[in-house]
């Protein structure tokens, strides 16, 4: 499904830790690597060089992009001349005025932007949490999915939560919290369906809670999980999100790595 995936970078050490994860992916699914730095710095330059001579040594096949100019207009236009189905970016939050957020609006392929939260735990993802919303675009959902659990031999728990107002969730009785969790799990099975057609073994999860940023939260930190991988299933889906404040609320909130995956456009 990923054949060439782009990693753009900009000399900085949260640019660098996210970049690991588009070698690990390129690797895992046998793709071409770019990577990519808009800029004139030697820190830019040399991240560069570490990064392309990472991939080599992992046997993947990579190019090193140096180029000048707007940095969303030059990796926009890379990604069409070379035809990429994947690109990643770093960040730390995502606002209108990000880089990473113009790339995600702009660029017609899949879109990560990867907040890394401690570069020594990235070999050791061993619980991948997975909040999802609905069945849509479950096949790259898992795809992708898949392909973490594999490269870093970890499981997956996937998490729907149900959010109710504080008035009905005091009214809730344990026979229709039990009731809604079922339904939550139905409204997964599309994608735990493709999971499990990768040969992940998956958990199921549902929540019943007032919000749903806190319960994901809560069940990162419970949990212990390495990674949170996030989904937006449309592209208006993370712009409600942002302004809502959901997404930036865990990437600042969340004790582990937090992936934004954003399918094609």
């Amino acid at each position: 499904m990923y054949r060439r995936i782009l990693v753009a970078i900009d000399g900085s050490f949260h640019a660098e830790a996210a970049a690991r994860y588009a070698i690990h992916l390129a690797g895992a699914c046998n793709a071409e690597l770019y990577v990519v730095y808009v800029g004139g710095s030697l820190a830019g330059r040399d991240s560069l060089d570490r990064l392309v001579w990472h991939a080599e040594a992992e046997g993947i096949v990579v190019h090193g992009v140096v180029e000048t100019g707007a940095i969303v207009s030059v990796i926009e236009s890379i990604v069409g001349t070379e035809d990429i189905d994947l690109a990643v970016a770093s960040t730390m939050y995502l606002s209108t005025k990000t880089v990473t957020m113009d790339l995600m609006t702009a660029l017609p392929c899949s879109v990560l932007a990867i907040r890394v939260a401690h570069l020594g735990k990235m070999t050791y993802l061993k619980k991948i949490l997975v909040p999802v919303i609905g069945g849509a675009w479950a096949d790259e959902r898992a795809y992708l999915t898949s392909k973490l659990a594999n490269v870093f031999d970890g499981a997956v728990t996937v998490l729907h939560v149900r959010t109710i107002s504080r008035s009905g969730f005091m009214r809730l009785t344990h026979e229709k919290k039990d009731i809604t969790r079922a339904h939550a799990k139905r409204l997964v099975k599309d994608f735990v369906e493709a999971l499990s057609s990768h040969d992940v073994t998956v958990e199921t999860k549902a929540a019943i809670e007032r919000d749903a940023t806190d319960a994901i939260i809560t069940e990162a930190a419970s949990g212990n999980y390495d990674l949170i991988l996030l989904g937006a299933t449309r592209r208006d889906f993370l712009r409600r999100a942002i302004r809502g404040n959901t997404v930036e609320r865990i990437l600042r909130k969340a004790p582990c790595d937090v992936i934004v995956w954003r399918p094609a456009l």
